[in-house]
């Protein structure tokens, strides 16, 4: 609990004083550092994408080269990942903004001093499709195997059901644990990455090292997005071309108003999440300020696959949990009749009985809420109006 709580800290603190130090580059060329806090890689990068993409390889790019090299492509195969990239070439396009980033960090991982950018396995260099397919493998493996493993919780709560504690007072709150099968060194690449654009807003990511897989992150508005693997991964629409899930969140956090509406609000995310066509089935927890809601409300699930679509869950159409919480596990409750799920239940048969809703509760709850065989290797609580 106090490692927990340590990580808490060290997130609110990020979002607080995101970016106060871009002042400070490795070198001329680089635009970004990397700290360590308590054995947690924090990568600051900030100017144009290039700019940004190329400091996450140069700093980077040897953590995510030994993911792909010495995790994935062993246990996939050279075959298997030649044939994602052909899936991907035939099925997907990418956001300029991503491309942008993607040469950057293959120019960057080249310019090490220790120049990583050739692989062994591959029996050549690594390319930008190499970079956007490991960017992009839960898209890419619903359209080539359909159903694929279900893992991950989030939770949120507001108002009356968070006026109780000293911090919040009221305001919304949103956990997430991100889970996976257990891989002994996939579980300690963990890192966080600060990301100061010129164009746009700055989004700090939680994940793996280099990684622009969107699955949890927060922009200096407070909306913050997490991603829920679900069931009914069915493809039927295959054009136009799927962008990926986790490039179109990254597109709705760091663009200057997605939507044009004027604002920067949730609305910005929940449109980009929902405007290219996409290939997983996925549960989308998503949540703002208040003040930057969807419909006056701070939290929302986007239930989205892409044989049926998608549909916003707000809490009023929860009859289970009750108002002002939200809730995703890995199964839909409007856009399908809901799968049964332990951890739900767990969640909704506790907060029936006790609706009042804490910072230590919430981590409690995300405790409770561990898939035995699988791994959770990371826990977040964002906090979008401190």
């Amino acid at each position: 609990m106090r490692n927990k709580r340590r990580l808490e800290m060290r997130i609110i603190i990020l979002i607080i004083t995101l970016f106060w130090i871009a002042s400070t580059p490795v070198s001329a060329q680089v635009n970004g550092y990397e700290e360590d806090i308590e054995g947690i890689p924090v990568i600051h990068v900030w100017g144009t994408d290039y700019e940004m993409g190329y400091a996450l390889g140069y700093l980077d790019g040897d953590r995510f080269a030994y993911i792909i090299e010495d995790i994935i492509i062993p246990s996939w195969g050279v075959e298997n990942w030649d044939e994602q990239r052909t899936c991907f070439t035939t099925y997907f396009t990418v956001p300029p903004r991503a491309d942008e980033m993607v040469d950057g960090m293959i120019a960057g991982i080249g310019d090490r001093p220790d120049s990583i950018l050739y692989s062994a396995s591959l029996g050549r260099d690594y390319d930008d499709l190499d970079l956007h397919v490991g960017h992009s493998l839960t898209d890419i493996t619903a359209v080539m195997f359909g159903e694929t493993g279900r893992a991950c919780t989030s939770l949120s709560a507001w108002d009356a059901a968070t006026v109780s504690d000293p911090e919040l007072q009221g305001a919304p709150l949103l956990a997430r644990n991100l889970d996976s099968s257990y891989h002994p060194l996939l579980a300690e690449m963990h890192a966080v990455i600060t990301m100061s654009p010129d164009s746009g807003n700055q989004v700090v990511l939680f994940g793996h090292p280099m990684e622009l897989d969107c699955s949890t992150a927060m922009n200096e508005y407070g909306i913050s997005v997490t991603r829920n693997a679900a069931y009914h991964d069915y493809i039927s629409f295959y054009e136009p071309a799927f962008m990926p899930i986790g490039y179109a969140a990254l597109m709705g956090l760091m663009e200057d108003d997605f939507d044009g509406s004027g604002t920067n609000d949730l609305e910005d995310l929940l449109t980009a999440l929902t405007f290219w066509n996409r290939a997983p089935s996925k549960n989308l927890h998503v949540a703002a300020p208040r003040s930057l809601g969807y419909l006056n409300e701070p939290a929302v699930v986007i239930e989205i696959n892409n044989d049926s679509g998608y549909v916003f869950r707000t809490a009023i159409d929860d009859t289970v949990l009750g108002p002002e919480h939200m809730a995703a596990t890995n199964h839909f409750r409007l856009l399908y009749p809901p799968n049964s799920c332990n951890r739900y239940d767990m969640l909704s048969d506790s907060i029936s009985v006790d609706p009042d809703m804490t910072i230590d509760r919430f981590w409690d709850f995300m405790g409770y809420c561990d898939i035995p065989g699988w791994y959770t290797y990371l826990t977040v609580l964002f906090l979008p109006e401190s």
